[in-house]
């Protein structure tokens, strides 16, 4: 038997029920929306991993397309499958026409059904393709690099593209055992979005997901060391600086809507580093209980980078002004309003929600709420010399 339960969101109806495997499925109508957004959340990825297995749950994301079924029920429908691993999850989503939802939701659960793994040399080909490509820009890398400093000897310091040294070793029994342990329904959320009737949707979810094995969640990810402040070694050259600080997770979603803002502060458009012209990159992200977020900054001319990153980091950590931090409120006031009104970030929302909150976060009513001493409060986290770093050698 299904159990759902349903309530009202601020614009749209939305339904979640647990399926007898215990997959949880949350479906959301979004009234007059061209198109639909369906996407799963697998509570797994390289923070789960050790330094022999890295690698081991983006090489199983390849594998589950291999034979290329689920993208044939997408792409007939005209909609598109595709697939990221994170640290801490997997995610697989499908997009497209509103009239090809049902095949789209049909593609997602194809995906997560128990894959072929008697060869893996075609897949990990593809794998050493993807990290050739990931660092052509040195961001990424810089991004991998600070975070192998701040968790050294822990799963967190695993880049989640894998080592491919590592990859390149990989055994079929390897990754049959991530996906016995992760791929389950206890451990996994489909976020359903778009314009159709959330209880027709789950019905059909209740159907198409049932080849999903059953299962209890799987144990946490092990705990973010301390961030120790300081200067990290470089294994790169070039003129930039990187700078790492522990930002909370979707467990704290006050405190995580302050420390987005503060970003946006500091690098969004006609932020502080583009007013001192500072080219910059941020690697931010949801997380269940904290992450390492990740600036790299360059100069667009010749300069000082680091004194120039030193200097935009002691204003932030001043706060905004009153007039700054009302006009700073209604531009994240507007952006979660579009985020209420797009099926793909609807999804990413209530779906990540779910899955490392336990339910769905108001964020409009948490942007609403938030004051200008709560920013500055975190604005002060700013302070260089609290922050780990990195430059160019």
């Amino acid at each position: 038997m299904i159990l759902e339960a349903l309530f009202a969101t601020a614009i749209s109806p939305t339904q979640v029920a647990t399926l007898p495997n215990g997959l949880e499925v949350v479906a959301v109508r979004i009234p007059g929306a061209s198109s639909f957004s369906v996407q799963a959340f697998v509570r797994t990825g390289s923070a789960y991993e050790t330094k022999e297995t890295n690698g081991a749950n983006h090489l199983l994301e390849h594998m589950l397309f291999r034979g290329g079924k689920a993208d044939s029920i997408a792409e007939n429908a005209g909609a598109l499958l595709n697939a990221t691993t994170y640290r801490e999850m997997t995610r697989f989503f499908c997009e497209g026409p509103t009239s090809a939802w049902q095949e789209g939701l049909r593609s997602v659960a194809t995906i997560l059904e128990r894959p072929s793994l008697t060869d893996l040399t075609i897949e990990t080909g593809v794998v050493a393709e993807e990290f050739a490509l990931r660092y052509i820009k040195a961001s990424a890398l810089i991004d991998d690099l600070l975070w192998g400093s701040f968790a050294a000897g822990s799963a967190w310091s695993l880049p989640a593209i894998g080592e491919m040294a590592a990859v390149k070793t990989a055994k079929a029994a390897t990754l049959q055992a991530v996906y016995d342990r992760a791929y389950v329904g206890g451990n996994i959320v489909v976020a359903i979005v778009g314009d159709f009737e959330p209880a027709f949707a789950i019905e059909h979810a209740n159907k198409l997901f049932a080849k999903v094995p059953t299962g209890a969640r799987s144990k946490d990810a092990p705990p973010l060391p301390t961030l120790t402040p300081g200067k990290a070694a470089s294994a790169i050259g070039g003129s930039w600086v990187a700078i790492g600080l522990l930002v909370p997770g979707f467990d704290s979603p006050e405190s995580y809507v302050c420390h987005e803002m503060a970003f946006d502060l500091l690098a969004g458009v006609g932020g502080l580093a583009s007013q001192e012209g500072l080219e910059r990159q941020v690697f931010f992200g949801p997380s269940e209980r904290g992450s390492l977020a990740t600036l790299v900054f360059r100069l667009e001319t010749s300069g000082d980078v680091e004194a120039k990153v030193r200097s935009v980091l002691e204003k932030l950590t001043k706060g905004p002004t009153s007039t700054e931090f009302e006009e700073l409120k209604r531009t994240f006031e507007a952006r979660y309003r579009a985020y209420d009104s797009s099926p793909s970030d609807k999804a990413i929302l209530v779906g990540l929600g779910r899955l490392f909150a336990g339910s769905e976060i108001d964020w409009r009513a948490i942007v609403k709420g938030t004051t200008l001493a709560k920013i500055q409060f975190v604005c002060k986290k700013f302070d260089p010399d609290q922050l780990l770093m990195m430059t160019g050698r």
